[in-house]
């Protein structure tokens, strides 16, 4: 039964898909998950999404090509924003304004 309850944690909060760290470098993103690294621009990403799911609050930056980590980053915030949304909203918007794009698109929970 644990087995099975803590399968279905993982699946459904979808951490296996989440970046081990994420770097704000201005006017690119270097992200690592695992042992591949990528140095993405700004001008790569298509939408910047938050999204929250099972207390957890996390941002999406969708890639207008895919890489060598896919086509869409996932990431936490740093810690101290984990429970301030608005906070976390601010972080996305500021991402898509550099990015280009016009606004945060909303996402459902998953």
């Amino acid at each position: 039964m644990l087995c099975a309850a803590l399968i279905y944690f993982f699946w459904k909060t979808q951490m296996h898909r989440l970046a081990d760290e994420v770097l704000d470098c201005g006017d690119s993103l270097n992200v690592r998950r695992g042992r591949t690294q990528e140095s993405i621009p700004l001008s790569a990403v298509s939408a910047v999404q938050v999204a929250s799911s099972g207390g957890f609050h996390r941002i999406t930056l969708r890639l207008r090509s895919s890489g060598r980590l896919g086509n869409r980053i996932e990431f936490l915030p740093q810690a101290s924003l984990w429970s301030n949304l608005p906070a976390i909203k601010i972080v996305a918007q500021d991402l898509a304004d550099r990015a280009g794009l016009l606004a945060v698109a909303p996402r459902a929970a998953d």
